[in-house]
C-alpha cells in the first residue's frame, strides 16, 4: 500500500509539473488541461495502472482496510479524468482534420472507382484505416476511450462503496464517492436522465459526508494552490482542506496579519475529535510561538470541524467560502 501511494504521488507530480501554471482547487479539473495524444498523459496513466496493481496486492493481504479501498477509488477516478482529457483531445483532432479526412475520403472513392479489382469492402477498409491515421494514431477509437472511462467511474464508485461498508460513516470515502459521481455526471449531456440521476446521487453522498460539503472546505488542494487562493484574501482569512501528506487528515490554511501564508495540520483523535495548535496571527516562528504559549494549553480540542471553524470565527478569523457546484 505504501509503495502504491508513493507511485500515485509520483504520477500526480509528473502531471502537475507538465501543467505548471494551471491552478485548480483539486485534481478534478487538472486532467482536462491537455490533449489526448500528450505523452505525459500516457505515462501518467501507465503509472496509475501500475499503482492500481499495488493496491490490488495490498487488498489481498488486508481486504478489510477501508483506506486501501478509498485510495484505489481515488486512483480510478483520476484515470477516468485522464480519459476524459484523451477523449477531448480526440474530438479536437477530429475537428481540426475534417478537411484532410474529407479530402482523403474523396480520393479513396475515386481510386476505388478506377480499380476494377477492388471491392466496396476493401474501399471501406481503406476509409477506416485513414480515419485511424487522422485521429493521431490513438490506441483505440473514441468509443473505446469512452467505454474505459465509464468502467473507471463504475469501479471507483464500487471502491468507495466498499470503504463505507467496511467503516460506517467513513467521511473521506463518502466525500470522494460523491465527488466521483459529480465528475461522472459532468461527462453526460446536461439535463439528460443519466446526468440528473448521477448529480442527484452526488449531492446525496456529499450531504452524507457532512463536513465535505461545507463551503469553507476546499477538498484536495495542493499547497501551491492554497497559497494562490490565500494571497488575494484579507489578513486572517482561512479555509480547511485535505492533507496531501497524511490522507484522511485536514489542514488549516491561513493568512497572518503580516500576510504570511501558513498551514497547520489538524490531527484526528482516537475518539473522533480534532486537535489544532493555535495558529499565530502575527506569523510567529515555531520557537517564538512555543515561548509565547508557555504555560498555556497550546493544543486545542474541538468535537467537530464545524466547532473548529466557529471557534476561529469567534477569535476574529474569516473563512474563505466557495460553492462546490459552481
Amino acid at each position: 500500500f505504501t509503495e502504491g501511494l508513493a507511485l500515485y504521488y509520483r504520477s500526480i507530480g509528473g502531471l502537475d509539473a507538465k501543467r505548471a501554471g494551471v491552478r485548480s482547487r483539486d485534481l478534478r479539473t487538472r486532467a482536462h488541461a491537455t490533449a489526448s495524444q500528450d505523452p505525459q498523459d500516457k505515462r501518467g496513466d501507465a503509472l496509475l495502472s501500475i499503482t492500481g496493481e499495488k493496491f490490488r496486492e495490498a487488498l489481498r493481504a488486508d481486504p478489510a482496510a477501508p483506506q486501501i479501498h478509498t485510495h484505489w477509488g481515488i486512483l480510478l477516478l483520476q484515470r477516468a479524468r485522464l480519459h476524459t482529457s484523451m477523449i477531448a483531445g480526440l474530438d479536437k483532432a477530429a475537428g481540426e482534420e475534417t478537411f484532410e479526412s474529407n479530402t482523403g475520403h474523396h480520393a479513396l472513392l475515386n481510386s476505388a472507382e478506377g480499380s476494377e479489382g477492388e471491392s466496396d469492402e476493401e474501399a471501406q477498409d481503406g476509409q477506416t484505416q485513414g480515419r485511424l491515421v487522422n485521429s493521431g494514431g490513438a490506441e483505440g477509437s473514441r468509443d473505446d476511450f469512452v467505454a474505459k472511462r465509464e468502467k473507471f467511474f463504475q469501479d471507483a464508485v464500487e471502491k468507495f462503496e466498499n470503504a463505507v461498508r467496511i467503516k460506517r460513516n467513513h467521511h473521506y470515502a463518502l466525500y470522494n464517492w460523491g465527488d466521483a459521481l459529480r465528475v461522472w455526471a459532468s461527462t453526460h449531456e446536461a439535463g439528460s436522465p443519466e446526468h440528473v440521476r448521477l448529480q442527484r446521487m452526488a449531492r446525496s453522498k456529499l450531504k452524507e459526508a457532512g463536513v465535505f460539503n461545507k463551503r469553507w472546505f476546499f477538498g484536495t488542494l495542493p499547497t501551491n494552490g492554497a497559497q494562490g487562493l490565500l494571497s488575494h484574501q484579507p489578513a486572517l482569512s482561512f479555509f480547511i482542506r485535505n492533507s496531501n501528506g497524511r490522507p484522511g487528515h485536514f489542514v488549516f490554511s491561513y493568512l497572518t496579519r503580516e500576510r504570511k501564508i501558513k498551514h497547520s495540520l489538524i490531527n484526528n483523535t482516537p475518539n473522533g475529535q480534532y486537535t489544532l495548535h493555535p495558529p499565530q496571527p502575527n506569523g510567529e516562528g515555531e520557537a517564538k510561538a512555543k515561548a509565547h504559549d508557555k504555560g498555556h494549553d497550546k493544543l486545542r480540542v474541538y468535537p467537530t470541524l464545524e466547532d473548529l471553524v466557529m471557534g476561529k470565527i469567534d477569535e476574529g478569523w474569516s473563512p474563505i467560502l466557495k460553492d462546490w457546484w459552481r
